[in-house]
């Protein structure tokens, strides 16, 4: 995590190394644009002394006033053309988006009514949009991004645009027949998923000849594509579908085998999933993709993999059923490595194979088993072979609480946080921004920082009064001690370099203590959330986080110091005119009181609507985000169904609904300003003819105090203004630090002193004494494992009675002992692993080697333990920094575990080899997904952990290189500890000993071989399940 952390701290501090030096070049502009009025203003007077001309009161504030005109606008220029370069830098990216190569779905040539490749051959071309040589576009999209260069250098995650090895497909002759499914099967890596995305557009055409007609195109990726919505929205992509209650619908949900998981739910189809399906088993939402492409009326059917993730019998119901719903003539093509499954085909089929993108083999089932040394019969052969004892794949995936379960019992749709059929509504706060949350900001710039910023402020105001108090002071007649003009020109000139200095402090002091409070909330905010237990993410959009990293995060950098600082200034101007005022005329105070009356009830109405609006802003946003992240997700099937435009409706509709928002705070915005400006007009009513009554008594005003009490009594409504304005926009810029303070307040698993939030216990507390164990090197030595009562009970704290997720589990696991874990739906198997890294709060002690892992820091103990999970999880870096993060390893170390993995071969096909980029999760074109599980498992392999947990890795690997694997991994970790899930129960076989669990409890524990003897066991009653249906498909 650490590693993590680093990356994005350096890439953050190449950010605020960016921003740094732009907030104080905005602070030097502050300087010349805050300084300009003085020292104009003095010069001119200078100028004047000494060219012997008299100065009166009236021609010194009628140029005052001129002057101030006249600079107002010369401030603002500058300001203006950083507008304008702004634009252009956002007008060029747009355009280098806008230009970039386009999916064209108008590449076949229409002159039959059947799609046909002929010669045709597929790349994948990395970075399509970037410029050629010689276009012009690189110098534009530098101009455009100059920091992009900075922000990715240095490191081996670079991703470049320069070309690379890039995977091709090739189709010799190949025609689609309605009256045939077509079977791709392969090794993997060799092109089934990229043969697919070819046929549906995807994969870019470098050669050949495609001839049909344009056609509708379902298809369900390998990885199945959910979003945050109903399981109804999930399946018809259609909110105003009607037609759920058709025999259709029916008909894909029974051939999908999801009648049963809805009906264990209330709320049926219409419950909500959240983001890409968390809340559901793996199995469920492979069911889900694959009834949202049987569903889809389309002519042609691209299925990848779609059975990959389920059991046996589950896999021959949907191979029997699936044809039924699809219409006659439609056209089926379906990767898979279920060889051995494919005689259950309720259709007639014919069998492709593949090697390195290419079809090698043709023929049908029966014809490609009759054939000598066939490829297609070598797979066969393993994969029968695997299926030891006659037990099938059983897959095991995850329950409802985040646990795995066996298929041999079907699976149940997970009980979503929300109970209505809407996904739950982000938190908002209401009312003011509470005064803890400025303090929080404030406090981030420095107390030291505050206090030099204060001073400097109270100085910039004295002095900017003070000038013009003094040039009243010598222009009045009532002046009873006349000022000499040598006295008054130095005067002025010791005046101004004291305010030249004051708000030189001022600005660069507050660019200073902005930047240093966005470090800091964006530190505890990074650091929260990289702690945060993993319920938070479970429960948490990703759309909401990217949010607050985001928008919120901008606002905490930009937008909240500039008008910050323009508040404080307007603060600052209008009680400096307010002490002149009572210095000079205090009668004008008969209309400043019910004027701040009036102000007073306007901003009592208008702040909380402004407020509340912002609120509403920055949580409108997130369902953009989310919605944009799962339309990115799922292009592909949106394009082959032909959706864009109906799904570009539905977010243009959600974007109304956030500009509504906006729209509304303009509005609020006009309304409040034509009332102030009224109000202005009132006063210069009042200060007019105040002027004229005292003249018209006999009693004049000074002509230097008059001249004073205008040129600060006119503008006191626009500065009045001013600050209102500028206060509403910082309170309304305060909803960024309040939504960033959110999520920096979340519960942590460990704080970095071991102190448990929200987690497991963090340390071992033996007579008073807190016992850590973090000093220790090389743990665990050996590997020995026992767990003591073990108990876990998700939520208890929130709903009270909820049945146990671990009851009392106690075994002991010998060093170096290989056990496999299976159990039924909810049996707790997932969850124990859980346990071992402390990821779930939990009872009773887990030791290793002699040590409470509750003496372990969260970090220690995770880090000294290996887990190898079902998905890949690759980052966004090189092949090497993939696999060996710290990068504490040789190449030759990793270039033998790669050989070890079956992925050398591959690696070294690449330009770069180990320092190829990948993109997070993979990279189209580079991994398949079976590859970057591979890859997974060459990183665990470099681990040498003495204990390593196995949540059945290979489930998207074929047979042959499965095998090939579990004998690399069985020596590999032959000195470890493996504990291993078991997804499919011919994984676990040649463990030393398999722990079955029911309902939380151990109820078996013992080698394979002595539970299947076991008369009506559980253990051989799995076994003997999985062998019947295996038998009856």
């Amino acid at each position: 995590m650490d590693y993590f952390v680093g990356k994005m701290a350096a890439s953050r501090q190449l950010e605020m190394g960016q921003l740094g030096a732009r907030k104080y070049l905005d602070a030097l502009c502050v300087v010349f644009w805050a300084s300009t009025p003085v020292v104009v203003q003095s010069a001119v007077f200078v100028a004047v002394i000494y060219s012997g001309h008299d100065l009166t009161a009236a021609n010194a504030f009628v140029a005052i006033a001129l002057l101030d005109r006249l600079i107002y606008p010369m401030n603002y220029f500058p300001w203006i053309i950083n507008g304008f370069l702004e634009a252009r830098v956002s007008a060029l990216r747009l355009r280098s988006f806008l230009f970039a190569p386009v999916v064209s779905s108008s590449a076949a040539t229409r002159q039959a009514s059947v799609s046909l490749w002929h010669q045709c051959t597929f790349a994948w071309t990395p970075n399509p949009s970037a410029p050629k040589e010689g276009d012009g576009d690189g110098e534009e999209d530098a101009a455009a991004n100059p920091t992009m260069a900075l922000l990715t250098r240095g490191g081996d995650d670079v991703v470049t645009s320069r070309p690379a090895a890039s995977f091709e497909c090739h189709l010799e002759h190949f025609q689609l027949d309605p009256t045939h499914m077509h079977v791709l099967v392969g090794a993997s890596g060799s092109g089934k998923s990229s043969m697919l995305l070819a046929m549906l557009g995807e994969m870019p055409m470098v050669h050949g000849r495609h001839i049909g007609p344009p056609r509708l195109t379902s298809y369900a990726p390998q990885v199945p594509w959910l979003f945050a919505a109903t399981i109804r929205y999930n399946i018809t992509l259609d909110a105003d579908d009607k037609s759920t209650s058709s025999d259709l619908y029916r008909r894909v949900l029974a051939a999908c085998a999801l009648e049963q998981d809805l009906a264990c739910h209330p709320l049926g189809d219409l419950t909500v999933l959240s983001d890409h399906g968390a809340n559901l088993s793996g199995g469920q939402r492979a069911r889900l993709g694959l009834a949202r492409a049987l569903y889809q009326r389309a002519d042609v059917y691209l299925l990848d993999d779609v059975m990959g993730s389920l059991d046996v019998a589950t896999t021959a119901h949907v191979l029997r059923s699936a044809p039924a719903v699809l219409p006659p003539a439609a056209s089926v093509v379906l990767a898979t490595h279920a060889v051995h499954l494919l005689e259950h085909i309720a259709r007639p089929y014919s069998i492709l194979v593949l090697e390195h993108g290419r079809v090698v083999e043709v023929g049908s089932y029966a014809e490609l088993t009759c054939r000598e040394s066939t490829r297609f019969r070598t797979m066969l052969q393993v994969a029968s072979g695997v299926v030891v004892g006659g037990t099938s794949e059983a897959n095991v995936d995850k329950d409802d609480n985040g646990q795995t379960s066996s298929s041999s019992q079907r699976e149940t749709v997970s009980p979503p946080h929300q109970s209505s059929n809407t996904p739950d509504e982000e938190h908002r706060d209401d009312g003011v921004v509470a005064a803890w949350m400025w303090w929080q900001y404030l406090r981030s710039m420095g107390v030291c920082v505050l206090g030099m910023l204060a001073l400097s402020v109270l100085v910039m105001q004295v002095s900017r009064n003070g000038l013009d108090y003094w040039i009243a002071s010598y222009t009045s007649s009532s002046v009873h001690h006349p000022i000499s003009p040598p006295t008054f020109a130095r005067g002025l000139v010791v005046i101004t370099a004291i305010n030249i200095v004051a708000v030189a402090a001022r600005s660069f002091l507050f660019a200073y203590g902005g930047l240093r409070a966005a470090n800091a909330l964006y530190r505890r905010l990074v650091h929260r959330l990289v702690r945060a237990p993993l319920t938070f993410y479970d429960i948490t959009p990703v759309g909401r986080i990217l949010n607050r990293l985001g928008g919120d995060t901008y606002g905490v950098d930009e937008s909240l110091p500039f008008i910050l600082n323009i508040f404080i200034k307007d603060a600052a101007d209008v009680c400096g005119t307010l002490v002149i005022l009572v210095l000079t005329t205090p009668a004008v105070f008969l209309v400043l009181g019910p004027l701040t009356i009036v102000y007073f009830a306007l901003q009592q109405w208008y702040r909380p609507t402004s407020r509340h609006l912002r609120r509403l802003d920055a949580v409108a946003q997130s369902p953009l985000v989310m919605m944009f992240q799962a339309t990115l997700d799922g292009l592909p099937i949106l394009r082959g169904l032909k959706c864009e435009p109906q799904w570009f409706r539905v977010y243009l509709h959600r974007l109304h609904q956030a500009q509504r928002v906006s729209f509304l705070a303009s509005g609020a915005g006009a309304w409040f300003g034509l009332r102030l400006d009224s109000l202005g007009v009132a006063v210069t009513t009042f200060v007019a003819g105040y002027a004229a009554v005292q003249c018209y008594v006999g009693r004049p005003i000074p002509s230097g105090v008059l001249g004073l009490t205008l040129i600060y009594a006119l503008p006191i409504v626009g500065k009045c203004n001013a600050i209102l304005s500028s206060f509403i926009a910082t309170e309304q810029n305060m909803v960024s630090v309040e939504r960033v303070l959110e999520y920096a307040s979340v519960p942590v698993e460990e704080e970095d002193d071991g102190s448990a939030r929200g987690g497991a216990a963090a340390s071992l507390t033996v007579d008073g004494q807190t016992t850590r164990h973090d000093h220790l090197v090389n743990w665990p030595p050996l590997g020995h494992v026992t767990l003591t009562n073990v108990s876990v009970r998700y939520g208890a704290d929130e709903v009270p009675g909820l049945p146990a997720a671990l009851h009392g589990v106690t075994c002991h696991i010998m060093a170096k002992e290989k056990v496999g874990i299976c159990g039924r739906t909810g049996a707790g198997k997932s969850t124990l692993l859980q346990c071992l890294f402390r990821a779930v709060p939990f009872g009773g002690r887990i030791v290793i080697d002699g040590i409470d892992i509750a003496s372990m820091s969260l970090t220690r103990l995770r880090a000294s333990l290996c887990f190898v999970p079902q998905d890949a999880v690759l980052f966004k870096g090189s092949i090497r920094a993939n696999v060996d993060p710290m990068d504490s390893l040789t190449d030759a170390a990793i270039w033998t575990a790669l050989a070890q993995c079956c992925l050398k071969d591959v690696v070294e096909a690449f330009p770069l080899g180990l320092m190829e980029p990948l993109l997070q999760g993979g990279d189209q074109g580079r991994l398949s997904r079976g590859q970057a599980q591979l890859l997974c498992i060459c990183r665990a392999l470099l681990r040498k952990s003495k204990v390593v947990c196995v949540d059945e890795a290979t489930a998207s690997i074929d047979h042959a290189t499965e095998q090939l694997v579990q004998s690399t991994m069985a020596q590999a970790f032959k000195d470890s500890t493996v504990l291993t899930v078991a997804h499919r129960l011919h994984t676990i076989l040649d463990s030393d000993r398999v722990l079955v669990l029911d309902e939380g409890k151990v109820v078996e524990f013992d080698s394979p071989t002595t539970l299947r003897s076991i008369p009506n066991g559980y253990f051989a009653a799995l076994v003997d399940g999985h062998t019947a249906s295996s038998s009856s498909s």
